[in-house]
């Protein structure tokens, strides 16, 4: 007969086994009443995420057409721009975690981020969530997190916003 001590460290076993072993991309659980951050497989399914998210930004050509985007490259590894991404959303998300970064505004300035930069971005997180079986409604709901940064983060949207006339992108007339 097995000891409860045993079984306890048997079913501990199975469980880490279990969580292991389980896929990484986000579960969904609508309706549940879980978080977001729940909802997309907590650390475990947003690192993930955020590295695909990641590879697909740096290889971007719409992305790094931009010189000071394409300058920030050398500066910065990549590995740092994912680990704060994560944390990002992590907190952003429900879960435990505290982002540390930069607000957006200060982490992006001098970059010159455009509109057509900002919704090449956002193909991006839309191609990594559906690499990850991440639910429509979770995608919807990401995306409403980030999108409110645009104004932080896109040079210009805020002048549109007061409704000063926006620069128009290169080789566009206005």
């Amino acid at each position: 007969m097995r000891s409860s001590s045993g079984r306890s460290l048997l079913i501990a076993l199975f469980t880490v086994a279990a969580i292991s072993a389980s896929p990484a991309p986000a579960r969904a659980h609508g309706g549940l009443g879980l978080s977001l951050y729940d909802q997309l497989g907590g650390v475990y399914g947003i690192a993930p995420l955020v590295e695909d998210f990641v590879d697909r930004l740096w290889r971007n050509p719409v992305i790094i057409a931009n010189p000071a985007v394409a300058e920030a490259r050398k500066r910065y590894a990549k590995a740092s721009l994912v680990f704060l991404l994560t944390e990002y959303l992590c907190d952003k998300t429900g879960g435990p975690m505290v982002y540390r970064g930069r607000d957006m505004k200060t982490a992006h300035a001098g970059l010159q981020i455009s509109d057509k930069e900002w919704r090449a971005m956002i193909g991006d997180l839309r191609r990594s969530m559906s690499r990850f079986s991440v639910p429509e409604e979770a995608q919807e709901d990401l995306i409403g997190i980030i999108e409110p940064t645009k104004k932080e983060i896109v040079v210009g949207t805020a002048a549109a916003a007061s409704g000063a006339e926006p620069e128009p992108e290169p080789g566009h007339a206005p």
